[in-house]
C-alpha cells in the first residue's frame, strides 16, 4: 500500500494558514476542522507546518499571550515530506524515527496532500482486515478458521521480523510464533526438518491409550511414549497415520473395531471384537 492509496481514500484537500496569521486563528481552524496540523503556506510555497504539539509547547513556554503571535513564530520550519509513491511501511518507519505525526505529500514541488499517523494506522488496520478476509476464504473448511487466519498473518510477520523469513529449527523458537504450541512445533520439526518428534492431538492421545502403544495421562506422556516405541524409519508422518486411524477407525464414540487392522493387537478392554 502506498501514500497515493491513502490520499485517494481521504482526499487531497490541504488546510493551510499564512505565516503572518495570528496563532489564535490557526487554533480556531484546527478546532473547527478537527484536525491536528495545518501547513503554513505563502504564495503556494510551503514555509512550515503548525501542529498541536507546536501550540502546546509555545503555550507552556510563553503562556496565553502567545496566541497573539504570528504563526511564523511558532511553526516548525524544517518540514519532512513524502511522495505519493512511498509505501505505508516506509512512512510509518519515517514517522516513528523522526517522532512527528504529520507529513506533507509533495509532487514536482507542489503540495498534493497531508497525511497523519492516524491515517497510516487506519490504512494498516484496513489492510490487515482485508488480508484476514482473503486468507479466511482459503481456509474456511477447517475449524476456527477466523482465529487461525489472524494467527497465520501474525506469525508470518514475526517470521520476517525476528527470523529473517526462515522457519526456526527449535521447538522453543517455533512456540514463540502466534498460534503455535508444542503440537504445532512437533509437526513442523517432523515434517519440515525430519526430526524425531510426535504431535499428539485428541486422536493420537486416544489411540495411544486404547491400543496400549503409549499409555499416558497427559499428551506429553503419550508423546514421549510414542517416540520411544516407534522405529526411526516410521517416525516421519507417524502422527498423521495415528490421527487418521483415530479419526476414521478408532472413533471416540462407536469405534469400528470390526474393520481395525490391529484389533488382534489392541489392548483396549472395551473393544468390540
Amino acid at each position: 500500500m502506498t501514500v497515493r492509496s491513502i490520499l485517494d481514500a481521504k482526499g487531497h484537500q490541504v488546510m493551510s494558514v499564512a505565516p503572518g496569521a495570528q496563532l489564535s486563528a490557526a487554533v480556531k481552524l484546527l478546532g473547527e476542522r478537527k484536525i491536528g496540523a495545518v501547513l503554513v503556506m505563502e504564495q503556494g510555497r510551503m514555509e512550515g507546518i503548525l501542529s498541536e504539539r507546536d501550540i502546546v509547547r509555545v503555550l507552556s513556554e510563553r503562556g496565553a499571550g502567545a496566541l497573539d503571535e504570528p504563526v511564523s513564530a511558532v511553526m516548525t520550519r524544517k518540514v519532512v515530506s513524502c511522495r505519493q509513491s512511498d509505501t505505508v511501511s516506509a512512512i510509518m518507519e519515517m514517522m516513528t524515527t523522526g517522532k512527528f505525526r504529520h507529513l506533507p505529500v509533495v509532487e514536482d514541488g507542489k503540495v498534493v496532500g497531508l497525511i497523519s499517523i492516524g491515517d497510516i494506522v487506519k490504512s494498516r488496520v484496513q489492510e490487515y482486515e482485508r488480508e484476514q478476509e482473503a486468507l479466511r476464504d482459503y481456509i474456511k473448511t477447517i475449524g476456527l478458521y477466523r482465529n487461525k487466519a489472524k494467527n497465520v498473518i501474525a506469525l508470518s510477520e514475526k517470521l520476517i521480523a525476528d527470523f529473517g523469513g526462515a522457519v526456526p529449527r527449535t521447538r522453543a523458537e517455533i512456540e514463540t510464533l502466534p498460534g503455535a504450541g508444542r503440537k504445532t512445533a512437533n509437526v513442523v520439526l517432523n515434517m519440515a526438518f525430519g526430526e524425531r518428534t510426535m504431535a499428539v492431538d485428541t486422536h493420537v492421545f486416544r489411540v495411544g491409550n486404547r491400543t496400549g502403544l503409549a499409555p499416558g495421562k497427559t499428551p506429553l506422556e503419550v508423546e514421549l511414549g510414542l517416540e520411544k516405541v516407534i522405529p526411526t524409519e516410521f517416525m516421519l508422518h507417524a502422527h498423521h497415520w495415528l490421527i487418521l486411524h483415530g479419526r476414521y477407525t478408532c472413533l471416540a464414540r462407536g469405534p469400528r473395531c470390526e474393520v481395525c487392522l490391529i484389533n488382534d493387537l489392541c489392548r483396549w478392554p472395551e473393544k468390540t471384537v
